[in-house]
């Protein structure tokens, strides 16, 4: 079956909790990170960008502790950048993980006089309305997980704000007995973390590091969800999308001898061409031979075209023009760095654009949404998504100022031509005129 509703391929957006049971290829990676996490009091994942972290965490990890720890409850996923939370006292990083928390309604009471007592004692309440939660067994940790932690060194506020944080933070922990922590960051901003370290237990030492998708974890990943959905692939067929995901080099056949193969497959690459490929099946498919792989373009023109092709049917499905969409995008949820941004949605219009379009867009996979601090907030799927939109947008800009060029110039040609054509009527209408008279023989 291909019904595309049934799709088991996520495309360009990180795997959540409820995608669990499609999650293939990181079960060693899980395994390793939860024997961590059970066993060190601070934990530091870090992976390039699109390795797959926020995926590991949330329908590895968190699914895998759930069922397999008892005693250990967690701490809602909490962020640290976006807009800034409510206005209050103190440190901006302390209030919005304090906002992400559990318990926060009662007052702080007295003993929170600066950003580390606040930060304490937030954790405090925190820890006890977990330990109020499901009775069936009793809490004995917490683990509170700060995703992207890359985003208190890239905001623009002061440094002093997320050197405080983090000394506010590590003093929480050597606090609080029941109290773990796992950290998430960017593998670029390991750097960052440098000089905070000796607040940290064993000076973070405990670290796990997550590769892009090996060949035969990507296989798995490919294989996996395909037969969950009543699809059989066979490998050789998984074996060639990973190798055409693998190569790199010159494009073009008569170059294929200039290629190689990288050692690793870029996982949100690889669910986004999976997902196209099953969405060409003919419906009925219930097995995938070597013979029925089409070749594939670069993964940045198989994103873009994705793209392209999402934003045009929404356009066309809402009737918002495709340059409104796309201009959107670019302004809104692209920063002038190349990075995402996220924007707070608004009651009909979210800066300007209707609610149908944006829901679109979401429901294209090209947009995600996340509720924080009360309210909703999009962001593009994935930061892998970020070059391959802005550079469409740039192709289909240049294009449509060509087409619009073109016209003009057409409609110039037509009018010059129509004015030649006036002019030279008119000049054949007003000429001067000979008289002309029949002569006789008389007049000869």
């Amino acid at each position: 079956m291909t019904d595309r509703a049934a799709n088991p391929f996520v495309g360009p957006r990180a795997f959540e909790a409820a995608d669990r049971e499609l999650f293939f290829g990181r079960e060693a990676d899980t395994r390793r990170l939860k024997s961590l996490v059970i066993a060190r009091k601070a934990v530091l994942l870090y992976a390039p960008s699109g390795a797959g972290k926020s995926s590991l965490l949330r329908a590895g990890l968190l699914p895998r502790l759930d069922r397999e720890v008892a005693g250990l409850r967690v701490f809602p996923v909490a962020r640290l950048g976006g807009a800034e939370p409510a206005a209050g006292p103190g440190n901006l990083y302390v209030r919005h993980l304090l906002a992400a928390l559990p318990g926060q309604d009662a007052p702080p009471g007295d003993e929170a006089t600066d950003d580390g007592g606040r930060l304490e004692a937030g954790l405090r309440r925190a820890l006890l309305a977990l330990a109020a939660g499901p009775p069936d067994a009793e809490m004995e940790a917490g683990l509170l997980v700060i995703d992207q932690l890359e985003e208190i060194f890239t905001a623009a506020h002061p440094a002093a704000e997320c050197r405080d944080f983090l000394a506010a933070l590590t003093r929480a922990l050597g606090r609080l007995p029941q109290l773990s922590l796992l950290l998430i960051l960017r593998e670029d901003y390991l750097a960052h973390l440098d000089p905070f370290l000796h607040g940290f237990p064993d000076r973070l030492r405990a670290r796990y590091r997550l590769e892009l998708l090996g060949s035969e974890a990507a296989i798995r990943s490919i294989r996996g969800p395909a037969e969950r959905a009543g699809l059989e692939v066979e490998e050789s067929v998984a074996q060639k999308l990973v190798e055409s995901l693998r190569r790199h080099g010159p494009a073009g056949a008569a170059r294929a001898a200039e290629q190689e193969l990288a050692e690793f497959v870029d996982p949100v690459q690889l669910q986004v061409v999976c997902r196209r490929f099953w969405e060409s099946l003919p419906p009925g498919t219930t097995r995938v031979e070597i013979g029925q792989v089409a070749a594939f373009g670069t993964v940045d023109g198989v994103l873009g075209a994705y793209y392209a092709e999402r934003v045009a049917a929404v356009a066309a499905a809402t009737g918002t023009p495709e340059r409104v969409l796309r201009d959107w995008i670019d302004r809104y949820l692209i920063t002038a760095d190349g990075l995402r941004s996220q924007v707070r949605k608004e009651s009909d219009r979210t800066l300007g654009l209707a609610a149908a379009a944006i829901d679109g867009l979401i429901e294209a996979r090209l947009l995600r949404t996340e509720m924080r601090r009360g309210g909703v907030w999009y962001e593009l799927a994935h930061d892998r998504l970020v070059a391959p939109i802005h550079d469409d947008n740039e192709d289909w800009e240049r294009r449509h100022e060509f087409a619009v060029e073109s016209r003009r110039r057409k409609g110039w040609k037509a009018t010059a031509l129509g004015f030649l054509a006036l002019g030279a009527a008119a000049v054949w209408l007003l000429r001067p005129r000979r008289t002309e008279r029949k002569t006789s023989r008389r007049d000869r």
